[in-house]
């Protein structure tokens, strides 16, 4: 047993002595172009997050805020062990009467716009309407100072004819 526990400790010392040469990383990197409206009309009060879904972890590479002209345009390199697996993560407050509240879905960055090197050969390019459901969208609030998630929406009441 003790045999087996010091060759666990060798095996995983080595590794990290082999990983900090450098000679198993590459550089990865992604680049994307979104333009964000709500309801047809531009919208830049858009936050998101740029996450690496590494299983079984979540590292988060960098969060950007949309111009001014409603868009939002991020290229960026990683140096990384393991093929890089972008999600987009995005923060919203369109279609939102409540100014506790936001939206937040997520965009998965295909593998095709993640490329070996410094520079994408292509860029992602989408034009998203913030006004849409979206699949993993749920609404998010700050209730009694904590961050609530899955907040329903509020019923919408159909008013009476008098």
């Amino acid at each position: 047993m003790v045999i087996k526990i010091i060759f666990n400790i060798i095996l995983l010392f080595s590794f990290f002595i082999l990983a900090s040469s450098r000679a198993w990383f590459r550089y990865q990197c992604v680049g994307f172009d979104l333009t964000f409206t709500c309801n047809g009309k531009k919208y830049s009060n858009v936050n998101s997050v740029l996450y690496d879904y590494m299983t079984p972890f979540w590292n988060t590479i960098g969060s950007f805020r949309a111009n001014n002209d409603s868009s939002l345009y991020f290229t960026g390199v990683m140096d990384t062990f393991v093929t890089f697996n972008p999600y987009l993560y995005l923060y919203h407050q369109c279609n939102e009467n409540d100014p506790m509240c936001q939206t937040e879905f997520y965009i998965h960055i295909p593998k095709t716009y993640v490329y070996n090197g410094k520079r994408p050969e292509k860029f992602l390019k989408k034009d998203i309407e913030l006004g849409n459901k979206y699949l993993g969208q749920n609404r998010q609030c700050i209730r009694n100072g904590k961050l609530v998630k899955n907040v329903p929406y509020p019923k919408k009441t159909k008013s009476k004819k008098q």
